[in-house]
């Protein structure tokens, strides 16, 4: 049986094919005109170590607090200004822990592949690293500063 491909069909893969077309001028435009390297340094969170192997260093003797974000999340500014650099919650948080911050932003980033290596797949989400090589189960999404003390508190105490 052979069939030849009707004119429906052969308009819809034309159709496909310059869809296609257009989507790839597209994203190539797109790429031109964003940083899609993650190379500029998030600026938010000054009491957020973002060096990894300077917090590695500083988490030797208490664990870390890490906090995985992604820039793009429309909630972020919200949720940093009245919860993530609250003095009063900083200021306890620092007591317990090394603060971490991982952008994960960009797919080509380290912050990203990082956020992978820990099967971060939603953001914003905590995550306490102890000396010892352990971690406590993501806490994921946006939290008021009493959960994240909470929470916090429950987990200061290396297993």
């Amino acid at each position: 049986m052979n069939q030849q491909p009707s004119s429906n069909s052969s308009v819809y893969a034309k159709y496909m094919v310059c869809t296609m077309m257009g989507i790839g001028i597209l994203r190539l435009l797109v790429g031109l005109t964003t940083d899609f390297t993650g190379a500029s340094e998030y600026s938010g969170l000054p009491d957020w170590e973002s060096d990894w192997v300077h917090a590695e260093v500083l988490g030797d003797s208490k664990p870390r607090l890490v906090l995985f974000f992604q820039r793009s999340s429309k909630d972020l500014a919200e949720y940093e200004k009245t919860v993530l650099s609250n003095p009063d919650v900083v200021a306890k948080l620092k007591e317990d822990f090394v603060l971490v911050k991982v952008d994960a932003t960009y797919k080509d980033s380290a912050g990203f592949a990082r956020a992978r290596e820990y099967r971060v797949w939603l953001a914003p989400a905590l995550m306490i690293l102890y000396p010892n090589g352990k971690r406590t189960d993501l806490y994921i999404g946006l939290r008021t500063p009493g959960d994240i003390l909470f929470w916090s508190h429950g987990h200061a105490e290396h297993p």
